[in-house]
């Protein structure tokens, strides 16, 4: 079910189109899981810069305006971004497993008519 869903999506109807549509798909998700980290570690140094602002503002003494709505902000943004991008990623994720089940047929394909060929010795 799931490989007709891909050939579906994806409008391959040959092997060569097929094998591209892979690499593309492997591509984009390398560069998902790139832009995960980013976002991560982003998020990671937001949540450390608010959870000291407390300190932060006892040693201010008024020199500095601290941006804790924009940290706040920022971290809410790229959660709501990061989300939808796992969301993608887990989408490849399965399109992959479904393009796999669709080489595996193939490959099946194959060997199930070279085994029924008459033999020419």
């Amino acid at each position: 079910m799931g490989a007709l869903i891909f050939v579906q999506k994806y409008g391959v109807y040959d092997m060569e189109a097929f094998a591209d549509r892979i690499i593309r798909i492997h591509q984009e998700r390398y560069d998902l899981a790139a832009e995960i980290q980013k976002k991560e570690r982003r998020i990671s140094k937001l949540n450390e810069h608010l959870a000291n602002v407390d300190a932060h503002k006892k040693h201010q003494d008024g020199r500095d305006r601290i941006p804790e709505k924009e940290w706040r902000a920022g971290r809410e943004s790229l959660l709501a971004s990061r989300y939808a991008d796992v969301g993608k990623y887990y989408n490849l994720r399965e399109d992959i497993k479904n393009a796999e089940n669709i080489r595996r047929g193939e490959s099946l394909d194959n060997r199930r008519a070279f085994l029924s060929a008459p033999y020419n010795y």
